[in-house]
């Protein structure tokens, strides 16, 4: 009986396990079907300096507005906080070349002596992009104050 029961066990946690890999494998986001992933090399300037990789996925949802999704990630250097990185996660739109975007992560710094502190920040940036570059302006808010500055990014590759 023991092996029996034993070998149900087996094929239960299998058969979850199989149904949750399959189940997550083939998720995607809804709103970005057939939607090509666009790599860019983004560049901060201001209170805050930094160079980042960009991933985009646009979707046309009527002639030459896109819904716009993506994440962007690299070091920085902070006026006030020094050196670290950062990771966000965006939405937006573009209009013809107006773009808009809102955009939430976290900045990990380096404090000085400190520890290294994980720190949320939430912003906006607007500005012009083309196919291959745009240039703009970017606000960010965080628990110890508002920083801003300009941005410019350069596809590096993707769907043109």
């Amino acid at each position: 009986m023991n092996k029996v029961r034993q070998k149900w066990k087996v094929f239960f946690l299998s058969l979850v396990a199989f149904s949750f890999f399959s189940a997550s494998a083939f998720a995607g986001p809804k709103d970005h079907a057939g939607a090509q992933v666009e790599v860019w090399e983004l560049q901060i300037s201001g209170d805050t300096e930094g160079k980042c990789d960009l991933f985009l996925k646009r979707s046309e949802t009527e002639k030459d507005v896109y819904f716009v999704t993506g994440k962007f990630s690299g070091k920085i250097e902070d006026t006030q906080w020094g050196a670290g990185r950062l990771d966000c996660k965006l939405t937006g739109k573009t209009r013809k070349s107006d773009f808009s975007i809102d955009w939430k992560g976290f900045a990990n710094m380096q404090d000085g002596d400190a520890a290294d502190m994980s720190l949320p920040v939430t912003g906006k940036a607007k500005g012009s992009l083309t196919e291959s570059e745009g240039s703009g302006t970017w606000s960010c808010t965080h628990e110890w104050g508002m920083i801003s500055g300009k941005w410019t990014v350069k596809k590096i590759r993707g769907s043109q």
